[in-house]
């Protein structure tokens, strides 16, 4: 038997290939050293030997594509394109040069030829990995939101990673029961010198050297106020892989401006605020992708940090002006009944806010299965107690009359009556479908 034609096997990258053992090594194209160079990541060693070999064996679609992955990964992004263009005119059906030929398209703006790319890829395999990142990154080069995974199968159990009893924020131990925890927390507010507090940095080293910081302090959680871009959450998966003594836990924040005219129940803002508790809670699940806008983080959240979410909080610290305008607006909106929450003998914004909370739970459930503890963002200014130390305007403007001090027949802005209105939390009850429970929060 001629031993030039013997058949070897070659075993490289998990792939298997039949070649000649004259191709193998003497003076002819080697694939095997092609493939070692691209192993090593010595991609234009390697694009040269791909190149002389594919001059032997053009029918070799895999080696042409990792000719093009070469290119790609050398900047040669046209180079690229081309090669995969001439492995689809080979074989049409090929869907690895079609994924390679979409982010060969993404590198060089073609958004919408790498958008079509990847969806083509995804009608044959649904499930592909590569295929289902690049139509992400290309939706949010395009301004299209998008997410990745289907919502979570009804028929999977609830899971409850944290719940709020009655004097309580408890977590699950790895033997599935609860134990208290002392939450010992640090409020992240993402701005640097210089910046402006929207302009959130965008280096996982920047968030993991505070992390760090954090959790050497003795603490144990970090609360954000609103959605940070992907690299802060990337920075806290891998701080809690890292350092698993040393957790540290999610609270994340759901911020909101007011509503025109105060009116909290107009259904534009609504939509637009129950738009961004959905995004929250599928960032903090790693499945989102964001396109960025003025004053907002963005980008591909594909992190998983629902492990690490002790809490959300949803909301922020509102206006009592505004509070009390909604109020004296409706007022026959004294009960609210939901899925999860549910209030009673009430006023309309204690009704309104067990409503986006009640939202935000049904959103997590019905896509992730999951609950967490709610709350929404309150603070002194709006507590249901009587402080004598508060005045109200008119008290104010009484005393300034008594004494002859000068005061605005008309000021700018409604007063800010501390003792004048109140959100009370306790208003707020938790439904039987609700494990995860409710707590009230303070920012003081």
């Amino acid at each position: 038997m001629d031993m030039n034609a013997t058949i070897y096997y070659i075993f490289s990258l998990g792939m298997v290939g039949l070649v000649s053992k004259a191709a193998w090594g003497g003076n002819g194209p080697s694939r095997a050293a092609a493939d070692q160079d691209f192993a090593q990541g010595s991609y234009s060693g390697a694009a040269r030997k791909f190149a002389s070999w594919l001059a032997v064996h053009p029918e070799d679609g895999d080696a042409r594509n990792r000719l093009g992955w070469c290119r790609y990964r050398t900047g040669q992004f046209d180079a690229a394109k081309r090669t995969f263009d001439e492995e689809l005119r080979r074989d049409p059906g090929d869907n690895d040069a079609r994924i390679g030929r979409g982010f060969s398209r993404l590198q060089t703006g073609d958004v919408t030829g790498a958008l079509a790319d990847f969806r083509e890829s995804l009608s044959s395999r649904p499930s592909d990995p590569d295929a289902r990142r690049g139509l992400a990154l290309a939706a949010i080069r395009s301004g299209e939101e998008m997410r990745l995974r289907d919502d979570a199968d009804p028929a999977t159990p609830i899971s409850v990673p944290a719940r709020a009893i009655a004097d309580d924020l408890e977590v699950r131990r790895d033997d599935g029961a609860f134990a208290p925890i002392f939450v010992k927390g640090v409020n992240l507010g993402a701005a640097l010198p210089g910046k402006y507090p929207t302009e959130f940095p965008s280096s996982v080293a920047t968030y993991s050297g505070w992390l760090d910081a954090i959790a050497e302090l003795g603490a144990n959680a970090v609360r954000v106020y609103t959605l940070l871009p992907p690299e802060f959450y990337a920075a806290l998966a891998a701080h809690n892989a890292a350092s698993p003594a040393r957790k540290l836990w999610l609270i994340q924040g759901v911020w909101s401006e007011l509503p025109p005219g105060a009116d909290f129940s107009d259904p534009a803002y609504v939509e637009a605020f129950e738009d961004d508790i959905a995004r929250a809670i599928d960032a903090v699940h790693g499945d989102l992708a964001l396109p960025l806008r003025a004053g907002h983080a963005g980008g591909l959240y594909e992190t998983d940090v629902s492990g690490s979410l002790l809490a959300l909080i949803i909301g922020r610290e509102w206006e009592p002006w505004a509070v009390q305008s909604f109020d004296a607006k409706y007022p026959d909106r004294t009960a609210y009944e939901g899925t999860y929450f549910r209030v009673e003998g009430a006023k309309a914004m204690e009704g309104w806010v067990a409503g986006v909370c009640n939202f935000a739970a049904g959103y997590e459930a019905k896509r992730h299965r999951t609950l967490h503890p709610l709350t929404f963002a309150n603070w002194p200014t709006l507590d249901p107690l009587h402080h004598p130390t508060e005045s109200g305007r008119d008290e104010e403007n009484a005393w300034r009359a008594t004494y002859g001090i000068p005061f605005p027949e008309a000021y700018r802005e409604p007063p800010w009556e501390n003792d004048a209105v109140s959100l009370d939390a306790t208003a707020i009850r938790p439904t039987e479908a609700m494990p995860a429970g409710f707590f009230a929060a303070y920012h003081i």
